[in-house]
């Protein structure tokens, strides 16, 4: 057990540094000269050389790479280009960011996912089922764009133009720790673009992989047993059921 994981920490290792040297040779390969970028089109070329000096880039290839490789021991990100701030101040300022958007949406796709999946498995061929089916080819044929501009124009211009003001526009965000409240109606509207299209394939994966464990003969022993369908479902096949719809779900997540 010891060799595994001294083996798999290696191999961690490994690909972590060829990831890093690709991404610095991709740079220097694909990126025009930064220097330039920085000075702008009117830059002289004393200013270019000046920028150049700034950022070692006058340095020979090798001494830029090993400067690299030890900012990036050191947690030092470098500073971007455009904003001209640290990238670890910019993480930490967009990260909370990305968490709150990720783990909200989510919540909700697996919900509602699961929600008409299981309904639509417990009744096929009913009219639940047909409004899964219909559900499911919206969400999986619809752009996330379309539908994010079609909520932002119901839920937020429409209700303005009457005087309702419940969410706010695009590019709002509050903290947690400010106003959870707040916090939430910034979010709600980017949770439900992204869940209401992912939903649509937990419901459609819920549906299928429910189905196939309804018919399995240890289903149809716990119906002959006398055991209500509330519970053959519940806690017998949505246990098998779930492993598929996990692991997407860690997928997506990730």
């Amino acid at each position: 057990m010891t060799r595994f994981l001294i083996r798999r920490v290696l191999q961690g290792i490994v690909t972590l540094w060829a990831i890093v040297s690709l991404v610095f040779v991709l740079f220097f390969m694909a990126s025009p000269d930064p220097a330039r970028l920085l000075g702008g089109k009117a830059a002289t070329p004393r200013l270019i050389e000046s920028i150049r000096v700034a950022l070692g880039l006058n340095k020979p290839l090798w001494q830029q790479y090993l400067n690299y490789l030890g900012r990036l021991l050191q947690g030092n990100l470098g500073e971007s280009y455009k904003l001209h701030e640290p990238v670890t101040t910019l993480l930490g300022q967009w990260v909370p960011i990305d968490i709150s958007l990720a783990v909200g949406a989510s919540i909700i796709w697996l919900v509602l996912g699961l929600s008409v999946g299981i309904l639509a498995a417990r009744r096929p061929r009913s009219v639940w089922d047909r409004s899964a089916t219909v559900f499911v080819l919206t969400g999986l044929s619809t752009p996330t764009f379309i539908l994010g501009l079609l909520l932002l124009y119901l839920f937020f211009y429409i209700l303005n133009t009457h005087g309702i003001t419940i969410f706010p526009g695009a590019g709002t965000w509050t903290p947690f720790h400010v106003n959870p409240l707040q916090w939430a109606r910034d979010l709600i509207l980017p949770w439900l673009t992204l869940a209401l299209i992912t939903a649509a394939t937990y419901a459609r994966l819920s549906r299928s992989s429910l189905l196939e464990t309804l018919g399995e003969d240890y289903i149809r022993t716990a119906r002959a047993k006398g055991l209500s369908e509330r519970r053959i479902v519940y806690r017998h096949a949505l246990r098998a059921a779930i492993t598929p719809i996990v692991t997407q779900f860690g997928i997506d997540l990730a």
